[in-house]
């Protein structure tokens, strides 16, 4: 992600930086998924996307603007559905433009089987005494 953005001179239309530099901006979500999403992420799905910035602890912030975006302004596309696209800011702690140094703290959130299995077998309380 960090290199798409960076590389942003033929996205810079549908992803860029926040200008604090800590947060980064999809200004158009519907033609990111048609444009972006298929030859980076190998996928055009908008929510499987979503899902896999959140198993990165990536958060969508609050203020996302909605607005609708018709595929054609034909009389006759009245009966399509409209289509909807918003501008979505998402953030990470260790995600920022100038800090290429914090990225390998970003770790894939274990699945809900996985902190099971952690918090079954290991028990604060009953640890050995390493003294």
């Amino acid at each position: 992600m960090q290199r798409l953005i960076k590389n942003n001179g033929e996205y810079s239309h549908l992803v860029s930086w926040s200008s604090s530099g800590d947060s980064f901006r999809i200004h158009d979500n519907y033609l990111f998924s048609q444009v972006v999403l298929p030859r980076y992420f190998r996928h055009d799905k908008w929510s499987s996307f979503v899902r896999q910035l959140n198993m990165y602890d990536f958060h969508k912030l609050p203020d996302c603007d909605p607005r609708v975006d018709t595929s054609s302004n034909d009389v006759s596309s009245d009966a399509q559905s409209t289509i909807k696209s918003s501008v979505c800011d998402f953030k990470h702690q260790f995600f920022h433009r100038d800090r290429f140094d914090e990225l390998y703290k970003i770790k894939r959130k274990p699945t809900r089987d996985q902190r099971r299995y952690y918090f079954h077998y290991v028990n604060i309380d009953h640890m050995p005494d390493t003294h």
